[in-house]
């Protein structure tokens, strides 16, 4: 870098004097610098043509200076780039927020313009023909419903006999109530037809003028749709008939959704067709606008309404009831579905409110396929949320009926259906997560939001990229385990063909196990930095640190060193394994389990002794390929030997024909002879070789038969004797006598 930077330095320092002057032309010599601090540095001027007379040294420092150039040059394409970005960014929001404001603006004028119905409505008062006019429709209005109304009322009447009969038919089944509904729906809708054959028979025998014909027929099919809707709505909740209704709702809410939506049918269906019929009769354009800005304006409040009006129940049933007893991966589910319920219900009245302004907003400024948009939006949304929810509940499911095991399966492996339902929580929740993902990728691009358009930018390829590769590396390292596992637990439980279980050296049911043990260790590192490599962090200084950390936990943890290197040779070694019966140091017991660091044995109480490999200093395998029952007898002196030896032989043979314990006997029994000679007894020592741990079965055994033998034979086992002699003090004489005698054998 220094390199670079002195030459350039010299160049620069040569050729500023020459820039200022270039730069500024008809410099006075008043306005110039000293004449000394024109001239230039005679060493610098050296090295400089010391510079450009060597070859090397010239095409350098030109390489040089075009670096310094493509540098500067990069610098300011970047400026230029990120300028553009930021000023377009500011630009497109800037143009929706004008957007926004101007619609807002749009929309507060035309609302402002409602002072106009009330002057064109004086206008039409004072008018004499228009006034002429108003009460023309009026009357003709009020005579076509008032003749409806009565045909209606007269039909309703008639057929109040039919609704009891009705109510006297309660249903048992769905498919009882079908027929009741739809006769339910024809009484419904025949007063209607009567309402509508009473007013247009009504308007053909007044004959009014076209535009007040046009008024009438407007009102009539305003009556004929709110009560076509209404209808529907009544098949639906049935709010006088609980029987009927289709939905589980209670009679209190029936009768309210009912009203309700008789309301907003009728506000809207009047609504809008008021508006026709003021169209039709010339109203001015702004009061026309204004008029339908505020049925629309009511339309929406009455519903914002509702929302509130409903807030806490809804909340309450997104809240949903806790479950209780769920466990693992089924109770983290739990608590995040919990937590987003939760969250649903505190805001979803907001989200409610915020999207009927927009679809408001939409409808007031006339966005050309806005309102068509939403509904499609709305409609998809709704769908998409029904089916994520249907394969959510229904996909779990699908997978615990396709990892089923059969009979037949479970008797082979009986250990299969436990390894294979393992994994399906895991399974579960990857579905879950893996339809909420698209659910999320589905509603982002009905909404127009990009979400595809965004998985196809080089930041979402990445992600996908790098999301694909880690999840190939946990199901492939997942694979490796089970294919691992279950290698080591086939070899260990293998049958023959008779169906008997292949025993396995104690050596094998060791090491297998910790050999697994040991893979998964290095199955789990290499994919954890497998992993972290994949999302971008460099791995190699944690492989340093993990290096440095290593070596310091190996000096200071030595004695865990150790324990491991003492194990892993005694391990291979094969001086012990599990199963095997030991003494190490003064602990003994049965080896039960075998770590890297310890060793585990349970003595005959049943205690647990856990001792480091470090520690064992001595091994006592007393169940190594095989064992001895020995026993050392004691006779006494008086006693023939030999005859003793040959009941000793006996007994052995006896044991050795025995189908209980001729398994249990590798060689007859071997005499040793007379051993030692006591106190009071001659000993005489014999051992019986027998299967690993197998020794003091056929000892007790052995024991038994000599101790019933011997009593039959009369030959006597001596034990030691003590004679203990207590004489009484009663008389005075004595007790002077005792007395003496302990002062003197004290003294």
């Amino acid at each position: 870098m220094i390199r670079l930077i002195r030459p350039l330095l010299l160049l620069l320092l040569l050729l500023a004097p020459g820039l200022a002057a270039a730069q500024v032309p008809g410099a006075t010599p008043a306005a110039a610098p000293p004449a000394a601090d024109q001239q230039a540095d005679p060493e610098r001027v050296k090295a400089l043509i010391a510079t450009l007379q060597d070859d090397k040294a010239r095409a350098a420092l030109v390489a040089q200076l075009q670096l310094l150039l493509q540098a500067q040059a990069a610098e300011e394409d970047r400026k230029t780039a990120l300028e553009a970005v930021g000023s377009q960014a500011l630009v497109a929001v800037s143009e929706k927020v004008r957007d926004v404001t101007s619609g807002v603006a749009v929309i507060g004028s035309t609302l402002a313009q409602s002072p106009q119905l009330l002057v064109w409505a004086r206008d039409q008062l004072a008018d004499p023909a228009a006034r002429a006019r108003w009460i023309a429709v009026f009357l003709n209005v009020l005579a076509v419903f008032a003749v409806g109304l009565a045909v209606g009322f007269l039909v309703s009447g008639l057929l109040r006999g039919a609704r009891a009969a009705l109510d006297r038919h309660p249903p048992a089944t769905l498919w009882g109530k079908l027929p009741l509904i739809l006769g339910q729906a024809v009484l419904d809708f025949l007063p209607l037809l009567g309402f509508v054959f009473g007013a247009y028979g009504m308007t053909t025998v007044l004959d009014p003028p076209q535009f007040v014909a046009i008024v009438v027929t407007a009102l009539v099919y305003a009556v004929i749709i709110s009560g076509v809707a209404l209808m529907v709505i009544r098949i639906v909740l049935t709010p006088e008939h609980p029987r009927l209704r289709l939905v589980r709702v209670g009679d209190e809410t029936a009768g309210y959704l009912y009203i309700w939506a008789k309301r907003l049918i009728r506000l809207t269906v009047f609504g809008y067709l008021t508006i026709v019929t003021a169209s039709v009769l010339q109203t001015p354009y702004g009061a026309l606008t204004a008029l339908t800005y505020i049925v629309g304006l009511a339309v929406a409040a009455m519903v914002i309404v509702l929302i509130l009006q409903n807030r806490v129940p809804v909340a309450d049933w997104l809240r949903g009831r806790r479950r209780h007893g769920a466990e693992g991966e089924d109770a983290a589910v739990t608590r995040a579905v919990g937590s987003l319920r939760r969250r649903s219900a505190d805001v979803w009245h907001l989200v409610a409110i915020a999207y009927v302004a927009v679809t408001f907003a939409i409808w007031a400024l006339g966005i050309n396929g806005g309102f068509v948009f939403v509904l499609r939006a709305t409609v998809l949304t709704v769908a998409t949320l029904v089916l994520g929810r249907l394969m959510s509940t229904y996909g779990p499911r699908l997978i615990h009926r396709a990892f089923s095991i059969g009979p037949e399966l479970k008797a082979r492996y009986p250990g299969l259906e436990h390894r294979a339902n393992r994994y399906l929580p895991v399974l579960d929740t990857a579905l879950k997560v893996i339809v909420l993902i698209c659910t999320v990728l589905v509603l982002l691009e009905v909404w127009q939001l990009g979400g595809i358009a965004w998985m196809e930018t080089e930041t979402g390829r990445a992600i996908l990229s790098s999301g694909g590769a880690i999840l190939f590396m946990i199901v492939a390292s997942l694979v490796a385990w089970e294919a691992v596992s279950q290698l080591i637990e086939f070899h260990l439980n293998r049958h023959d063909a008779s169906g008997n279980l292949v025993q396995r050296s104690a050596r094998a049911r060791t090491l297998l196990p910790l050999l697994r043990n040991a893979f998964l260790i290095l199955l789990i590192t290499v994919v954890v930095l497998m992993v972290l490599s994949e999302v971008g962090l460099n791995i190699a200084p944690l492989l340093a640190g993990a290096g440095v950390v290593g070596l310091a936990i190996g000096f200071g943890a030595q004695t865990l060193v150790k324990d491991v290197i003492t194990g892993v040779f005694i391990l291979f070694e094969d001086t012990l394994s599990v199963g095997d019966v030991v003494q190490l140091g003064s602990d003994s017991g049965v080896v039960e389990t075998i770590t890297i660091r310890t060793i585990r044995l349970r003595d005959e109480t049943g205690a647990v002794h856990t001792l480091p490999f470090s520690s064992v200093t001595s091994i006592i395998n007393m169940t190594k390929d095989f064992s001895f029952a020995v026993f050392n007898i004691g006779i006494g002196y008086d006693q023939d030997v030999d005859r003793v030896l040959d009941v000793l032989r006996e007994l052995g043979r006896e044991m050795q024909l025995d189908p209980g314990w001729a398994p249990a006997i590798l060689a007859p029994i071997e005499i040793i002879g007379l051993d030692k000679f006591g106190d009071s007894a001659v000993t005489i020592k014999a051992r019986i070789k027998t299967p690993p741990a197998k020794q003091w079965g056929v000892m007790r055994e052995f024991n038994r038969r000599m101790k019933r033998r011997f009593d039959e034979l009369g030959i006597d086992i001596p034990f030691p004797h003590r004679m203990v002699l207590t004489r009484s003090l009663d008389r005075p004489e004595d007790a002077a006598t005792a007395a003496a005698q302990g002062a003197s054998s004290g003294s």
